[in-house]
């Protein structure tokens, strides 16, 4: 299960306590919200620390390139 919740269009992580004595999920609760993750995330061994990466806004790639019809050009390279 993914704890992450969505509203707004920004990912929440969310947490829900249990009752040790009967097992009942108690109200959901989020613990933050940032639109700046990227991918997966970890929890360190402790359980204390979230580990993920987060998007950099000034990190924006400047230029894509396309290329169309690889595969016969690496083939007339290797002669395929």
């Amino acid at each position: 299960m993914d704890p992450r919740g969505q509203g707004a269009g920004i990912p929440r992580f969310m947490a829900v306590s249990i009752d040790p004595a009967t097992g009942e999920p108690g109200q959901p609760m989020t613990l933050f919200r940032d639109s700046t993750l990227v991918g997966s995330y970890d929890v360190t061994p402790d359980g204390e620390r979230f580990l993920m990466l987060r998007r950099q806004p000034w990190a924006v790639p400047r230029r894509v390139v396309v290329v169309t019809n690889w595969f016969e050009e690496l083939k007339a390279k290797v002669g395929g």
